[in-house]
């Protein structure tokens, strides 16, 4: 079997004379060229159900980002509602906090000044003591002098009692004092508003093909296909097939506008090189001299193909 052209170069070599085909019957070859065309009509076919497919797989994709887009959309809107909220409500608390530190300034000012006042008091009183203990002793010196002139001086005595005790006192000066009223306790710190929860990302094909989404199990599918009965060992069968479809869907990157579709086209083409490497069991040398589509690969791409 003789590779299909892959490229100018190619087309332009002279076939060489296929002896066993030119030495058939016209009925042979007629047979031939309708068993041939019968399987490009399969193929054809084939493609087209798959390119629906991979169509139809990325409408879905489209569908599903849009869809995450208007949700991140919408709680992003949720997130900047709630955070204005939270905004508000801190900047009532610094007002309602200023307000109590306003307050309490006012109380720690009228705790100072019953504080002097307690001071005050305090100082009445050790001079009301003072006095007081002045006149006891006063009072004791003329008890002994009338005592010494035997006079009786009880109502000087009494007197001079009566003047001491008009007024009575605690006995502990600390007891007198008012006891400070407790500082208000600090308000708490209005708490930070919290970020809004992102959705989990979105799933994509990883570039040696292990990751099993929708793209990656249809192109399974599709190379399992293109290989089809004795592919696995026969190497121009499968670079027939397998170069088909590189061509078919090299000319599908070109020809779409979609940057999303192409990229999923590379995708399918780096899959389809993966699987070929774990599937096909062909050596280096059964696939030189089939090269790559013109323009589709860089020489790195280009290497990797014939390396498959």
């Amino acid at each position: 079997a003789t590779p299909p052209a892959t490229s100018a170069a190619y087309a332009a070599k002279p076939q060489e004379p296929n002896g066993a085909y030119e030495a058939a019957s016209p009925a042979s070859r007629a047979a031939d060229d309708d068993a041939l065309q019968h399987r490009i009509e399969e193929l054809t076919q084939e493609q087209q159900r798959i390119q629906a497919r991979c169509e139809s797989q990325i409408q879905q994709l489209n569908r599903d980002s849009q869809q995450k887009c208007d949700d991140l959309e919408r709680r992003c809107k949720e997130g900047e509602i709630r955070c204005q909220q939270l905004q508000k409500e801190s900047r009532e608390s610094a007002d309602k906090c200023t307000e109590a530190e306003a307050q309490c300034a006012n109380l720690q000012g009228k705790c100072t000044e019953l504080q002097g006042k307690c001071t005050d008091l305090q100082r009445k009183y050790t001079d009301l003591q003072g006095k007081c203990e002045k006149l006891e002793r006063e009072a004791a010196e003329r008890e002994q002098q009338r005592e010494a002139e035997r006079v009786a001086p009880a109502q000087v005595v009494q007197a001079s009692t009566a003047a001491c005790t008009v007024e009575t006192y605690p006995s502990s000066p600390a007891a007198a004092m008012p006891a400070p009223k407790p500082a208000p306790s600090p308000r708490p710190e209005p708490r930070a508003p919290t970020a809004p929860e992102l959705p989990p990302p979105f799933p994509h094909t990883s570039s040696n093909g292990a990751s099993e989404t929708p793209i990656a199990s249809l192109m399974g599918e599709l190379f399992d296909k293109l290989l089809g009965e004795g592919g696995y060992n026969d190497a121009s069968v499968t670079a027939k097939r397998v170069n088909a479809f590189v061509m078919a869907l090299s000319a599908g990157i070109e020809q779409s506008d979609d940057e999303l579709e192409r990229r999923s086209m590379n995708k399918l083409l780096n899959v389809l090189s993966q699987r070929a490497k774990e599937t096909t069991k062909m050596s280096r040398a059964q696939w030189v001299g089939y090269q790559p589509v013109a323009g589709t690969y860089d020489a790195d791409e280009e290497a990797k193909f014939i390396e498959v």
